[in-house]
């Protein structure tokens, strides 16, 4: 009965997270969309995704600890609540005529520092407030809803952009985070972090717990390096799909291809939510990483629109399998105190493969892959009688480098027993979350538990 009720109080925190998400990927696409057909290449809009992705990569040691040691649902609100006033800045810029490009810079510095405390907030959460037994289908859940914005947020946007124009669609945005925050002011608050025995430490010692405690255990060091070689390969691909898209498409035919890809992402995880997983996370990790790298090499390898949608809906149905399977493993293998600071410790590192994507992305399909396949490139007359010549070309030949490095770095992974057997190893810290139930608000004015 205590398992039920808390699984329900956490559907209700998931459902408003859910329409924060759709809303907050809608805005995104839309602002992607709106730089590359103001700026015309692929670099313009790498430098909106590197302020995105940098103060992430610099905050992440400080999240970690405020996840750890405040209210997390408090975390939540206060990071939603400073990108909400972010989206509502460059919206009021934009009807008054004021707006500069800078201030979208400014904007999604705002929003990614934001988020640096929000994510860990809301997964660390997870971790507190779901029992051990349902932790595989909350954490399907939670990549069904990133799966969810994938799937209806670009056709919205496309279809949005052009009646509503992108202020609308960043007023929609904030009306989003106004549900998701309803629910976290007004209905639960989160059961309290249980402390570590050894008690507080020195700030600093505190900041650095969680990369000791991965560092101290070379599974989780394999397991860490291999979804880096992943996060680097998928935000390649995120910066790149548009300007591929573009090249032969509109901006509405875009949104609905992006839209059938994102039903692969869907349908990921709902079959993570109901299924759990496979018993075996590691198995899962390296086949659905395989797949993956497979997905990519086809998509850039055979020029067809269905060729190329169909392996984006194989790619994205691989994606939140693949997390899915990853969230289980540490949690299983982290205690619930130390949860923040070692997502923290994993988020910088995947943030900073993403600054690397982001910054090399742009660069190399500008100056070294589209002019490769371009009409008269060195490899039109080889590689281009396979895949084509011409516009986005070199972009999808990128994907297909991606996807076989991708599948090299699964295969080493496999020939790495600590990662292989890591579910295996003796003495690890299965420290099973919480398992009192989210607390109904406490009346104005009372005391708070200890």
């Amino acid at each position: 009965m205590r398992e039920a009720r808390t699984f329900q109080h956490f559907l209700a925190i998931w459902l408003g997270q859910v329409v924060s998400q759709v809303g907050s990927r809608i805005s995104s696409f839309a602002l992607g969309v709106w730089v590359y057909q103001r700026a015309g290449a692929v670099t313009d809009l790498a430098l909106v995704a590197l302020c995105d992705a940098l103060p992430i990569l610099l905050l992440t040691p400080v999240t970690g600890l405020v996840v750890d040691l405040y209210d997390r649902r408090r975390v939540m609100l206060v990071a939603d609540a400073c990108a909400a006033l972010g989206t509502v800045g460059v919206a009021a810029l934009l009807l008054t005529g004021h707006f500069a490009p800078w201030h979208l810079y400014a904007a999604v510095v705002l929003n990614a520092s934001a988020s640096a405390f929000q994510q860990p907030a809301y997964t660390a959460a997870v971790a507190l407030i779901v029992p051990g037994p349902q932790q595989g289908r909350a954490v399907g859940m939670v990549e069904m809803g990133v799966g969810l914005a994938h799937l209806v947020a670009p056709a919205l946007a496309g279809m949005l952009l052009g009646r509503i124009g992108l202020p609308g669609i960043l007023l929609l945005d904030f009306t989003t985070f106004l549900v998701a925050a309803s629910v976290l002011l007004f209905g639960f608050r989160l059961p309290p972090t249980p402390p570590l025995k050894e008690g507080r430490q020195p700030v600093a010692r505190e900041v650095l717990e969680g990369w000791r405690y991965i560092a101290a255990r070379p599974g989780l060091v394999g397991l860490i390096t291999f979804t880096t070689c992943i996060s680097l390969a998928t935000a390649c691909v995120e910066v790149l799909v548009p300007p591929l898209l573009l090249s032969f498409t509109t901006p509405d035919t875009m949104g609905v291809l992006v839209s059938i890809c994102g039903a692969g992402a869907l349908a990921g995880s709902g079959l993570m939510s109901a299924w759990g997983g496979p018993r075996r996370r590691v198995n899962g990790l390296l086949g659905f990483g395989l797949l993956l790298g497979a997905g990519l090499m086809v998509g850039g390898a055979v020029p067809h629109l269905v060729a190329l949608t169909a392996a984006g809906f194989t790619v994205m149905f691989c994606v939140p399998m693949l997390w899915g399977c990853n969230q289980t493993l540490w949690q299983s293998k982290v205690p619930p105190a130390l949860q923040g600071r070692t997502l923290a410790a994993r988020l910088m590192v995947s943030q900073l493969a993403l600054v690397v994507a982001f910054l090399l992305a742009g660069p190399l399909a500008d100056s070294v892959f589209e002019p490769l396949l371009a009409p008269g490139g060195a490899l039109a007359s080889s590689v281009g009688a396979l895949t084509g010549v011409g516009p986005g070309r070199g972009i999808a030949f990128f994907f297909s480098v991606l996807g076989a490095l991708l599948s090299l770095a699964t295969a080493a992974v496999l020939l790495h027993p600590r990662v292989r057997h890591l579910e295996d190893e003796p003495g690890g810290p299965d420290t099973p979350p919480a398992a009192s139930p989210l607390l109904p608000p406490e009346p104005a004015g009372a005391e708070n538990s200890p």
